[in-house]
């Protein structure tokens, strides 16, 4: 799949949850769950590696996570971040290969998420 794909494919992907609304919340929900369990709830910084619209990014940035975002796709980053502004959210948001994204940002995290169907269209290093 290429980038042209799935710049493509942003207008369009909330479509993919019969509730997008809902399903951002319930995902931000069990991911909280998940990451207070085996972390504690003292690791807050987080990072999307393939945030896509922001399904995840967002939800959990409403949880009260300091979330950086990254995505392939120029136009899945502009989705997330007009959806991130119009609900008031500070997440830094770039266009990055998950492949480079330390090349990209050089930051360290507690968490780095890639979620949905993004690691298996990884077909070659």
């Amino acid at each position: 799949m290429t980038i042209s794909y799935y710049d493509e494919l942003a207008p369009h992907y909330r479509l993919l949850y019969p509730n997008w609304e809902v399903s951002l919340r319930r995902q931000a929900e069990a991911l909280d769950q998940v990451i207070h369990r085996e972390f504690g709830p003292e690791a807050k910084l987080l990072l999307d590696a393939s945030c896509g619209i922001g399904t995840q990014a967002i939800g959990l940035a409403e949880r009260g996570y300091t979330v950086t975002a990254s995505d392939l796709s120029p136009q899945a980053i502009q989705h997330a971040r007009i959806e991130a502004e119009e609900r008031g959210l500070d997440i830094s948001f770039s266009v990055a290969d998950m492949r480079q994204v330390w090349d990209a940002l050089q930051t360290q995290f507690h968490i780095v998420i890639a979620c949905d169907n993004s690691v298996p269209h990884l077909l070659t290093d």
